[in-house]
């Protein structure tokens, strides 16, 4: 069971990568974002299938969207050694403390605002994303009319 998830999650990472190439990095995080969200929103019914769904849904979006976020930070920069590094350095500290955060919010008050504590975290990422979408289509802007002399649209 465990060579089947750990296959699924590297099978919707190589997805995920080949997406963001063909549709652009910023809708492939957006959706596996929502993807995520449902699929933990989906977890707080008690009963045994949807548990079962969400988690699903959950899990192939999550790493789905840390592949395609991987990516884009590849992309993003020609020091591509430093840049992953300092990435994978804060998925891995905002996991640490993210998941400690959450124990603590899980014993004082239980599932249902764990998972919405998750979709908020999970919405601030997705507004992380827009940001950087929006700076990066600016700078583009900027970069073509200083290029080609083309007036900047306001």
């Amino acid at each position: 069971a465990t060579a089947l998830r750990a296959l699924r999650a590297e099978l919707t990472a190589i997805n995920s990568a080949t997406l963001g190439r063909l549709q652009g990095r910023q809708k492939v995080l957006f959706g596996m974002l929502g993807l995520t969200m449902l699929g933990a929103l989906i977890t707080i019914p008690t009963h045994v299938v949807p548990i079962a769904i969400g988690f699903v849904l959950l899990t192939a979006g999550w790493f789905a969207a840390h592949a395609a976020a991987g990516a884009w930070v590849n992309v993003a920069t020609p020091h591509k050694g430093p840049a992953s590094g300092l990435y994978t350095g804060a998925y891995y500290a905002g996991a640490s403390i993210g998941g400690t955060a959450g124990t603590a919010v899980y014993a004082a008050w239980g599932w249902t605002v764990l998972v919405l504590v998750s979709v908020c975290w999970l919405s601030l990422s997705a507004l992380g994303v827009w940001w950087v979408g929006r700076r990066n289509t600016l700078s583009s802007a900027k970069n073509f009319s200083r290029n080609t002399g083309a007036p900047l649209a306001r």
